[in-house]
């Protein structure tokens, strides 16, 4: 009879631990992947890969310098990074590492996959090329213009690209399929950002905010201060005329990104022309129902992306007061609005799709 109690009591206890490390093992099995660049023990920037636990981070390069930029496929199966003079390819995991461009003029930087996973965009002398990353070739992307184009972005669908021009000309669109193309006006250089299915985007510009010295309906015979706003605005290819996101204030807005199903934006605001370090907030794509979503005026955080299942949002984090400091890598859980350190040190966080 002992024995039997004792079988009985190692069953339980097996079941027991079985309901305890189960939910675990399948926690573990579905951690979201992160992507980022830190400093290796000689100080040079190398490429780490962990997931939302932060747990064992893992120095994915050993590279005798830094690396600029790196970017994973759409399809998440590889990764491409660039040293300047050398453009690399290499599967998620670290391995099969190949060299598949010498820069002839480098730097080649600013690394944008294109949504056939095979081909990329990349920066090199303030031109954007093309680079077959099965044959290794490389042409321009324009292949008869000697204007300024960098910081290019596809639609979801990869019809259209968009590409910064200059801070005259603002952002160029260019239609693969048809040449259809034009240009919407934006003076501050930054990318558009494409919506996850549809030709829509989000872009950022100036604009004028006049203060009234009156309440009274007498705009002419009451004075004005004036001020800029650095501000968010949503437009489409079939209707290129931006649309207000931000309030209509004296905003710095900056930094969108659009949730997996396009229900929402995160983006980043600050007081304009401060010191004051950038906070998240979370707005309709109209900007209606705005919220903040960090409040830490000496603490900036940067570019925010949403994972895929659209629950975190990955950012970069320094603080402001402090210039010796480093930046790291955080994770602010959407349903919980906790955060947490993801890296201490580290910078250009992504996920791995």
């Amino acid at each position: 009879m002992n024995w039997k109690k004792g079988l009985v009591s190692l069953i339980l206890v097996l079941a027991v631990g079985m309901a305890v490390l189960i939910p675990f093992l399948i926690n573990r099995a579905n951690a979201l992947t992160i992507l980022y660049l830190g400093w290796d023990a000689a100080g040079r920037v190398q490429l780490y890969r962990t997931d939302e636990n932060a747990s064992s981070p893992r120095q994915l390069t050993e590279e005798k310098t830094d690396i600029l930029h790196y970017a994973p496929s759409p399809n998440g199966k590889l990764i491409a990074y660039t040293t300047g003079d050398t453009i690399w390819l290499m599967a998620a995991n670290g391995r099969h590492l190949d060299a598949i461009l010498n820069c002839p003029n480098p730097p080649c930087n600013q690394l944008v996959w294109h949504p056939d996973n095979r081909r990329l965009l990349y920066e090199q002398q303030s031109q954007l090329w093309w680079l077959d990353t099965t044959a290794g070739e490389t042409v321009p992307l324009q292949e008869n213009s000697n204007g300024p184009s960098r910081t290019a972005r596809f639609s979801a669908d990869g019809q259209w690209v968009s590409f910064v021009v200059s801070p005259d000309a603002g952002i160029e669109f260019y239609n693969f399929a048809d040449g259809r193309h034009f240009q919407i006006v934006s003076s501050l250089g930054a990318p558009a950002i494409w919506h996850p299915t549809d030709p829509t985007f989000l872009y950022r510009d100036q604009r004028l905010v006049a203060f009234h010295g009156s309440d009274d309906d007498d705009h002419q015979g009451h004075s004005h201060d004036y001020a800029l706003a650095e501000a968010l605005y949503q437009a489409s290819v079939a209707a290129p005329s931006g649309i207000l996101v931000s309030d209509d204030g004296v905003v710095d807005d900056a930094a969108p990104a659009w949730s997996p199903d396009g229900q929402w934006i995160v983006f980043g605001r600050r007081p304009p022309r401060t010191a004051a370090g950038r906070q998240l907030w979370l707005a309709r794509p109209d900007g209606s129902e705005a919220k903040a979503l960090t409040d830490e005026p000496l603490i900036h955080h940067g570019v925010p992306q949403w994972s895929e299942d659209g629950r975190f949002i990955l950012y970069q984090r320094y603080d402001t007061t402090d210039p010796a400091t480093l930046p790291g890598i955080w994770l602010l859980d959407l349903e919980t609005g906790r955060t947490k350190e993801i890296a201490a040190a580290g910078f250009q966080p992504a996920w791995l799709p």
